[in-house]
Order: structure tokens, then sequence, then C-alpha cells
């Protein structure tokens, strides 16, 4: 959800015209994408391949997450198992 809003931020701040600086980014990726939107605000289509990229690994990272918190037995409710809570983060 955090990247999300931050994208949301991005946008809005490309069209105030200020160029993104690369150490305000956690990784290449979002820094592109935001590079991308700032230089083509005119036609921000032709970033939709990053952009997708960007979604894609954004859920990568999500799964690779509940995978750790579930993985870990003091993150877990009495009774639950890894698996019961990653379906119940899924369904979030």
């Amino acid at each position: 959800m955090k990247k999300i809003i931050f994208l949301f931020i991005v946008i809005i701040l490309t069209s105030c015209q200020c160029a993104p600086d690369r150490k305000d980014f956690n990784n290449d990726l979002e820094f592109t994408l935001a590079d991308c939107l700032y230089r083509a605000s005119k036609d921000p289509i032709v970033c939709d391949k990053i952009a997708e990229r960007y979604r894609d690994w954004h859920k990568e990272q999500s799964y690779k997450d509940k995978l750790q918190y579930c993985n870990k037995p003091e993150n877990l409710p009495k009774g639950w198992t890894g698996e019961s809570c990653r379906n119940y983060l899924n369904q979030k």
C-alpha cells in the first residue's frame, strides 16, 4: 500500500515539474518509473512497460513479505499454521 501511495505522490510531483532524485527512492525500478513519468509528462503511456514491471515486482515483494511473516511462529495466532496465515492475508 505504501508503494501505491508513493507512486501517486510521484505522479503528483511530476505535474509540478520537479525532477525525481535517486536518493529518494528505495530501488532503481521505482526511480526509473518516476523519471520516465517526469520526462514523459505529455504522454505517460510510454512508461506503460516500466509500470507493468513495477507492478509485478511489487506483487512479488508482497508475496515474499507474507511468506516471511507467516513462517515465524511468534506472528501466528494460537492454532494457526503458516498456510492458514497466508490464506488469511491473501483474502485481505
